[in-house]
C-alpha cells in the first residue's frame, strides 16, 4: 500500500461552488540541492504539463510532491532516476 492518493473529481464546496480536486503523489528522493531541483523541475514541466511540482529539500526525505489531474508515479520515478537520482513513493 502506497501513500494516499487523492483522485481527481469535482466536488461542491461549502459555498455551493464546484471545486476541482487533484491527485497528489509524494516521493522520497536524494536530490542534493536547489540547483539540481530547479533543473529537474524544468524537465518535469516539459514531461508533466499542467502538474504542480515542488521539492521540500529541508525535509529529511528530500520530498518531491506532484499534484495534477492524474499523476503517473512510474513516470515521475523514471524521470528522476534518468537524471541519476533515487526516487520512490513515500509510504
Amino acid at each position: 500500500m502506497g501513500a494516499p492518493r487523492f483522485p481527481c473529481c469535482l466536488t461542491t464546496a461549502g459555498n455551493g461552488l464546484l471545486q476541482h480536486i487533484f491527485m497528489v503523489e509524494v516521493f522520497k528522493t536524494n536530490v542534493p540541492n536547489q540547483q539540481v531541483a530547479r533543473q529537474l523541475l524544468a524537465a518535469f514541466g516539459q514531461q508533466l504539463p499542467g502538474s504542480k511540482i515542488n521539492f521540500d529539500l529541508e525535509d529529511c526525505d528530500r520530498i518531491l510532491r506532484v499534484e495534477g489531474e492524474t499523476v503517473n508515479g512510474s513516470q515521475v520515478i523514471e524521470l528522476v532516476e534518468a537524471s541519476g537520482f533515487q526516487c520512490m513513493v513515500l509510504e
